[in-house]
């Protein structure tokens, strides 16, 4: 069985559409490389993940979308969140609202901004909700350490084909 993290993505025809429009295809290799934070080591699935999707600008230019370039995330809040999970959290992104997107090596998908949402228990869940907002995350309420709603969520129409 393959890591969650691990090509091949089983994405559904909206988002492998907004995927193949950034340049995506499956077993794309990012050229150049993408640049890692220096302060952290990432695991060899995480690698992959980035060697696929890495350097991809991903959605609507100037509103919504992904861009795949993990040297942005903020360290202080990174190594919080990720002692509060007691999980390692690696930053494989940054949405145009600049929030942080990171993974865990269990493949759920994590926001890190004004505050912390987990976007989706699986990599294409989270990947889904980073993109469009349509599904439902959970907020961390940094007072009692509990999970609850995102309050964030927005639903968008499906994009058109492209012919």
């Amino acid at each position: 069985m393959t890591h969650p993290l691990v090509p091949p993505y089983d994405f559904p025809p909206p988002m492998r559409r907004l995927l193949e429009q950034a340049g995506w295809y499956p077993g794309r290799v990012a050229d150049p490389p993408v640049k890692l934070p220096a302060s952290l080591s990432y695991p060899p699935e995480v690698l992959a993940l980035l060697r696929e999707l890495g350097g991809l600008r991903v959605g609507y230019p100037d509103y919504k979308g992904i861009t795949f370039e993990p040297t942005h995330a903020d360290d202080d809040k990174l190594e919080a969140y990720s002692e509060e999970l007691g999980r390692t959290l690696y930053p494989i992104g940054v949405t145009a609202e600049w929030w942080d997107v990171c993974v865990d090596m269990h493949g759920s998908v994590y926001k890190l901004g004004n505050w912390f949402a987990l976007a989706g228990k699986t990599f294409v869940a989270g990947l889904s909700h980073a993109l469009f907002e349509s599904t439902p995350g959970l907020q961390l309420n940094e007072d009692d350490h509990t999970w609850g709603p995102d309050r964030l969520v927005i639903t968008w129409p499906e994009l058109p084909s492209s012919t």
